[in-house]
Parts: structure tokens; sequence; C-alpha cells
């Protein structure tokens, strides 16, 4: 097809007119500061502003919370981590929020018993101002994703080490990425390369995570 486009590279891809309203998963090509250009997709039109995540993993091979599985602190390890990451994109907007209390898709809780029941808090973070996040589980599950294997969109999953095999164009070099949602006491949720969410204890360092921002449209 003239219109194929997974990645924003293929020679198919065709640059078009903004749109009126962006749907989840169109390809962004965004220049993040002066002199350094990535590949983002969208996860939700605003109004006047989108959320992108990237295309890769923007941290590789880091946990969500090192020295043991506990997430009652929150994504100690891995938040920081992807804020030094992003903090020179200057042409993304800050984002002010708090986890637990600001609501990304439909709810505000950082704890997910299931893929799709979110009711509680397992933990709560000051307010911080940065220029990426992380994407909740309540947002993944928005765009398709649940605990079948390949029941996320390829945008999803592209690019992790392994994503071929299941149906994407590009491997990467780390099995997973991490949400900012937790799971009991000791468990995060991830997306995973077979195209699902699936939930590993905070110290593991097999996944990343990509820097979810807010442009100006």
């Amino acid at each position: 097809s003239n219109t194929f486009c997974v990645t924003g590279e293929e020679s198919t891809c065709i640059e078009l007119d903004a749109p009126s309203t962006y749907t989840p998963g169109t390809i962004v090509k965004y220049k993040v500061n002066d002199t350094k250009e990535l590949y983002f997709y969208v996860v939700s039109d605003n109004g006047d502003t989108l959320t992108l995540q990237q295309r890769e993993n923007t941290v590789n091979a880091t946990a969500w919370r090192e020295g043991g599985n506990s997430t009652k602190e929150g994504p100690i390890t891995l938040l920081p981590s992807l804020e030094n990451a992003t903090k020179g994109w200057s042409n993304v907007l800050d984002q002010t929020y708090i986890l637990g209390t600001t609501v990304f898709k439909d709810n505000p809780y950082t704890e997910c018993t299931t893929y799709n029941t979110c009711t509680t808090n397992a933990y709560t973070m000051e307010k911080r101002t940065a220029k990426a996040r992380l994407i909740t589980l309540q947002e993944a599950v928005s765009l398709g994703c649940t605990t079948v294997n390949k029941s996320c969109p390829v945008w999803m999953y592209n690019y992790l080490k392994g994503s071929i095999t299941n149906g994407g164009t590009n491997d990467g070099t780390d099995y997973t990425y991490w949400t900012s949602t937790a799971i009991k006491s000791d468990y995060a949720w991830r997306i995973y390369y077979y195209a699902r969410v699936g939930k590993d204890g905070t110290s593991d360092i097999l996944g990343g995570a990509r820097a979810v921002v807010v442009i100006e449209k």
C-alpha cells in the first residue's frame, strides 16, 4: 500500500498535512530541541496539545525501583533516569503532575489488581515537573493492550528485543518497558515484546522506559 507506514521511515511513508484531530498511533516526527529529531506516536489528542510516546525505549535496562522489589515509594529509580535523559528536550512542554492524584486516562490510581481493574493507590509521589513521564497501564489498555499475546498495537511493542517474531518490524535491546502502574506490593506492570501487558518484580532490569511527552499542536 502507498500509505503503509509503521516506523515513519519506510519508503512508502507519506507526509500528511496536520489533521484537526490526531488518532492514536499516528506517527509524528518531532524536533525535541534544536539538534535532536525523534519519532513519536500519538497516545491522545487533548485538543490544543498532543500526548506522545517515543518510538523506542528512551532509557534502557533500568529497574522500576532498584534495591529489592517494593512499590511503596513508586518508580524512584526509573522516573529520575527518564527525567534526566529528557531534560534537554526544550521543545516539549513541562508536565506538572502528582502520581496517585493526577488523572491521565480515566482515573488517577497507581495500582491495578488486574489489567483493567484500577481502584487503589499502591503509592503516591510528591508533585513533580518534568519534560517526560511514564505511560500508565490505563493508557496502554485504552490503546488496546490486554494480558493476551499480540493484543497491543504494533507501535506499542515495536523496537523491543524479539518484537519481529511477534509481528513487529524492528528489534531493540530491551525485552520490555515499564508503566508507572504497580500491582500488589512488589510488582509493576509493563509492555512486553510479545505485544501484551504483564507484571514483573520492580528490581528487574530487562526493560526500560519510553518517554511520554506533551507538545502543542
